[in-house]
């Protein structure tokens, strides 16, 4: 599970680093499957953990899609009830002695960051795991960065509210996963050699935080798998092997969404990193004989969408400039 805590940075991303080339044709987070003697059409989705169901009302052949299934399939369904006991699973066995495997720079370096984005500093919060610690910065820090343009989509965390769909409309509703399943996968996973392995990679990057959370968002936005592509790649030293999280995932799914494609017309609604690649479902399921064909998902211009955009450049532009990716041109003579 190497540095999983790019992955949470992203959260939309929750893919492959090296998407086919025929997946990334189209501007799209919405497929279409049918063959291999499915009688009615189902519907793959690529979502982003943060980003609230307001967004939906703006994608009408999502919703269109989402409203003629009869079944909605997700990662996990929240039991707030289980929380409290799952939530141990995050502390660590050896008390915050760990910290001390951390150099001076790094502590000081993680407890400003944690100060900023999630109010604790390190010192209350060594108690956890350091995966749990890295994991709760980067969501933290994600909601921070982005709240501009995450407050323009009202509603409820998008993953959140397509389950509770399932029972308000009374569909079929099935979790791929156990909640349970998903807290063993992130915090009981690795040894704490390779949790502060993990930390150590992570702090060092702590300043592209920002760019990294806004780049990603907007390219989701967009529907856009080529920029998500060339993100991946770039970060793909940092991101390291994601074999657990997603292809070892992706391939247990597949063990049951054939028979729920089968039996209804099914709405598959997944993080976006599990879409893309040769391990990834959209081949998963070409290879198993399915026709995947890319849905044009038009989006219907909000009233503040081009401010969003506005806060998405100035959140990206001091990254951008620093980074060395962009450099304002030079005014050549005669041009304005």
């Amino acid at each position: 599970m190497k540095n999983y805590l790019f992955l949470l940075i992203g959260l939309l991303l929750l893919g492959q680093l090296t998407p086919s080339r025929a997946q990334t044709n189209d501007k799209t987070l919405l497929w279409e499957v049918s063959g291999n003697g499915l009688k009615k059409k189902s519907y793959l989705f690529g979502t982003y953990h943060l980003v609230n169901n307001g967004l939906l009302e703006h994608y009408p052949a999502v919703t269109k899609a989402l409203g003629k299934s009869k079944t909605i399939v997700v990662e996990t369904v929240i039991d707030s009830a289980e929380l409290g006991a799952l939530s141990l699973m995050m502390l660590a066995p050896e008390g915050p002695s760990w910290v001390n495997l951390l150099t001076e720079a790094e502590r000081s370096k993680l407890d400003g960051s944690l100060k900023t984005y999630v109010g604790p500093g390190l010192d209350q919060l060594a108690v956890l795991k350091p995966s749990a610690v890295s994991a709760t910065l980067a969501v933290m820090a994600a909601k921070t960065l982005l709240a501009d343009t995450l407050k323009i989509y009202a509603g409820e965390p998008l993953d959140l509210w397509l389950a509770k769909q399932g029972k308000k409309k009374k569909k079929q509703l099935v979790a791929l996963e156990l909640l349970r399943e998903q807290f063993e996968l992130l915090y009981l996973s690795d040894s704490l050699s390779t949790e502060i392995e993990q930390l150590k990679s992570f702090i060092s990057q702590l300043d592209s935080m920002e760019y990294l959370s806004g780049e990603l968002y907007f390219a989701y936005l967009a529907q856009d798998h080529r920029s998500m592509q060339a993100m991946a790649e770039r970060y793909a030293d940092q991101m390291g092997s994601l074999q657990r999280l997603l292809d070892d995932r992706n391939q247990r799914w597949m063990n049951t969404l054939p028979r729920l494609m089968a039996q209804n017309k099914t709405f598959i609604a997944v993080g976006a990193l599990h879409l893309s690649g040769e391990k990834g479902l959209i081949h998963l399921l070409r290879k198993a004989g399915y026709t995947v064909k890319p849905i044009k998902n038009r989006y219907e211009k909000h009233p503040n969408s081009e401010g969003a955009a506005s806060v998405l450049l100035i959140l990206l532009l001091p990254a951008l400039l620093s980074d060395g990716r962009f450099t304002p041109k030079k005014k050549q003579d005669g041009i304005c």
